[in-house]
């Protein structure tokens, strides 16, 4: 049987999962504090968001805004995070 190594190898190697079921708070503080990057359940495999000066960013560089954190809460994106390398 031949399997694929590169199958799910991202040019953002954001597959590499540190830690998992991690809550948005959790989440949050290791992208702030420790630089880390981090990916909800519903985000693709190769999407993650990080904060950088103050600002949170998508893998593309897009800024998010501060009111997202506010629906989010909301939505069911409390819990179900991880740290992805």
């Amino acid at each position: 049987m031949h399997t694929d190594s590169k199958k799910h190898e991202t040019p953002t190697d954001a597959n590499n999962v540190l830690a998992a079921g991690l809550s948005l708070i959790q989440a949050k503080d290791a992208a702030m504090i420790e630089g880390k990057k981090v990916r909800h359940r519903f985000f693709m495999d190769d999407e993650y968001i990080y904060y950088k000066s103050g600002c949170w960013f998508t893998q593309d560089g897009y800024q998010i805004p501060d009111v997202y954190w506010l629906n989010a809460q909301e939505q069911g994106w409390d819990d179900s995070w991880s740290v992805v390398s």
